[in-house]
């Protein structure tokens, strides 16, 4: 007979001569299996860095965790699955249902240029994109679009969030705002010419390119007028 509750039993039996013969009474008690119920105290998708704490239910003799710990708590950082078998004082064993948890990467992202250039004149500005596959950005000079444009030299990056709200961190782009060259005129001698006279007029030296009002684009110039310059 297989009971699965506490009852008292007896046996009652007839010899050959046709006695009956009736046993004692004998309790059997049914011990109960312990819980196994397994607590997830935190997110089951977890963050790059993240980690998460699984606990048994107190109360049993013994843990076995399908990571190998024997403790009542464990914390994991990797993706997988879960489970706990418990083992109460009269070796009765239980094991829990799984536990699913993920484990989320974020793709580090790159700035990209869309112009090419990372350094300008004053005046202009340079364009800084990061890619659409991202819920929310911001930026370190605290934009939060996509995309900026940004008229000062510097170090630029940002912080990214994917759509579970994990958070990545951009690499950094270095961009340059180039001064202007000066453009001063000096003029050798007087500006004030009779007819038939000429002057040389001095560009402002340090520069890579000339570019003047006359036919000629060199350094110096010679401009030949009978006005006052």
């Amino acid at each position: 007979t297989i009971v699965s509750k506490a009852v008292t039993v007896s046996v009652t039996g007839t010899t050959t001569d046709g006695c009956v013969v009736k046993s004692a009474d004998t309790t059997v008690t049914v011990d109960p299996n312990p819980k196994a119920k397994v607590s997830v105290l935190g997110k089951k998708n977890l963050c790059p860095g993240d980690s998460v704490t699984l606990q048994g239910p107190s109360g049993v003799a013994n843990y076995q965790w399908s990571t190998g710990s024997s403790a009542q708590t464990i914390t994991v950082g990797s993706g997988g699955t879960y489970d706990l078998t418990t083992t109460n004082q009269y070796s009765c064993s239980t094991t829990s249902r799984s536990i699913q948890i993920t484990k989320d990467t974020v793709i580090r992202p790159t700035i990209s240029l869309p112009n090419g250039k990372d350094s300008v004149c004053q005046g202009q500005s340079i364009a800084l994109s990061l890619p659409g596959r991202y819920n929310s950005y911001l930026w370190s000079n605290g934009k939060t679009s996509r995309s900026i444009s940004v008229s000062q030299g510097g170090s630029y990056h940002a912080e990214v969030t994917n759509s579970s709200g994990c958070i990545a961190y951009s690499y950094t782009v270095q961009t340059t705002i180039l001064s202007k060259p000066k453009a001063t005129v000096t003029a050798q001698i007087s500006t004030t010419l009779c007819p038939g006279d000429s002057v040389t007029l001095q560009g402002s030296g340090g520069v890579a390119n000339y570019q003047c009002s006359t036919v000629s684009s060199a350094l110096s110039i010679i401009v030949c007028s009978g006005v006052t310059l």
